[in-house]
């Protein structure tokens, strides 16, 4: 995908398919994201599940399923995102059958300006996903802050006790039920606010999560 639109405010943008993943939904939000851990890494601590481009605030189902373990290949991106979706699926189906456990098919994208390169490190190593672009059949959950490993700025760098409530006051509301930003323009200024704030994490840059509700129809309990 790369489309140059102006995109809420933000005057002509790109938003560029970088890769695929299946992110687990069985896991409950209590056990992934006590109370103690939302205090520190989450400025709406209201919603139910933390959704994020960082496998560590929003696993792959790889890493917590040891038959998809077992299946999981070599990806082409160094985000470790799958290249060809197809590939993707087969995985899974070989892994699961058609008795799929809680998950979404998910769809990361990177906008930028249009008139912006994307740095290399965000860039195919062995050629574009297949496919190369999301169809209407993809809903959009929202846009997180994160850099070029997926390591998010925005759920996964902790804010300081004598700070979080400010940055609380300024963004919680910008954030929806998904802790992740609607509007990519607000998770750009976000991001400059960010590498200001942790500076040996950056850059950072503006990630779309998109996920494929009929695609993961299948996921239902797996016992």
């Amino acid at each position: 995908m790369v489309s140059a639109v102006s995109l809420y405010g933000w005057a002509m943008v790109r938003e560029r398919l970088i890769g695929f993943d299946l992110r687990e939904m069985w896991v409950s939000p209590e056990t992934q994201w006590p109370a103690d851990f939302r205090a520190v890494y989450c400025l709406r601590v209201d919603v139910e599940d933390v959704l994020s481009t960082d496998p560590r605030v929003w696993p792959s189902a790889f890493d917590l399923d040891g038959a998809l373990r077992t299946q999981r290949q070599a990806c082409d991106y160094r985000q470790v995102l799958w290249t060809d979706l197809a590939s993707l699926i087969g995985c899974i189906r070989i892994a699961w059958g058609s008795a799929w456990r809680p998950a979404r098919l998910i769809a990361f994208t990177v906008v930028s300006d249009s008139d912006d390169p994307l740095e290399d490190t965000l860039l195919p190593v062995t050629g574009p996903p297949n496919p190369g672009s999301l169809g209407s059949d993809w809903e959009c959950l929202g846009y997180d802050v994160s850099e070029r490993l997926l390591l998010s700025g925005l759920s996964n760098c902790g804010y300081a006790a004598d700070s979080v409530g400010a940055w609380r006051e300024e963004w919680s509301h910008r954030l929806n039920s998904h802790h992740l930003f609607d509007d990519p323009a607000w998770a750009r200024r976000f991001s400059a606010l960010t590498e200001a704030r942790v500076p040996e994490h950056g850059p950072f840059f503006v990630w779309g999560l998109w996920w494929n509700a009929e695609m993961s129809r299948g996921s239902f309990v797996k016992e």
